[in-house]
């Protein structure tokens, strides 16, 4: 059973040495420095959140224009100036 924590704790260890040790460095699209395949990883959630927001922001603004676009009760549109 020794042996086979050992392992485990081995393989562990490889996995974050993988993650987190330096890399050859190099500059990202946004002209940052990545020095680690950590800083990759965290720039490209980064990147994704940054498009998600983008998203909901289209997506509200989408649904704003539709509802000043919707007939009110009274049968005729509302304005949209």
């Amino acid at each position: 059973m020794r042996h086979l924590d050992e392992e485990l704790a081995n393989n562990v260890r490889r996995i974050a040495n993988a993650i987190t040790s330096p890399v050859l460095a190099g500059t990202d699209e946004a002209g940052g420095r990545i020095e680690s395949l950590t800083e990759a990883v965290m720039g490209i959630t980064a990147g994704l959140f940054a498009i998600s927001r983008a998203i909901d922001r289209l997506a509200d603004a989408s649904e704003d224009a539709t509802d000043r676009q919707a007939p009110a009760r009274t049968g005729k549109a509302r304005s949209v100036i």
